[in-house]
């Protein structure tokens, strides 16, 4: 995920598809079968509309990634993400809470925009 994250930094321009479920970021994983998480079932479906929500977006929707990230940033802050993730399997991981931080800290001013 952070070679895809980082690819995605290089070109805030780039225009991305909003999607619920399979992305890809789960195109590799060894659990995707037909489009659909053997492991996780529905929770990343689930999870994915509710952040889009947050966002104001629907699946469907194509923006910039620079867009995206502007918006996640102003919309959920890293203690918030407990709310919409729950037991997601990232969040033990700290990946998710470290991005937002970064974002966090790129608003305002204290580093160099992802």
């Amino acid at each position: 995920m952070a070679r895809l994250v980082d690819r995605l930094n290089d070109k805030p321009g780039l225009v991305v598809e909003l999607v619920t479920g399979e992305d890809d970021v789960c195109r590799p994983c060894p659990h995707l079968d037909n489009g659909a998480c053997r492991r996780f079932g529905s929770q990343v479906e689930e999870l994915d509309a509710r952040v889009l929500e947050r966002l104001g977006y629907r699946p469907g929707d194509c923006i910039t990634w620079g867009e995206l990230l502007d918006n996640l940033s102003t919309s959920i802050n890293a203690e918030q993400l407990a709310e919409f993730c729950g037991d997601c399997r990232w969040t033990d991981l700290s990946y998710c809470t470290d991005g937002m931080k970064t974002l966090e800290k790129n608003r305002t001013g204290g580093g160099d925009r992802p």
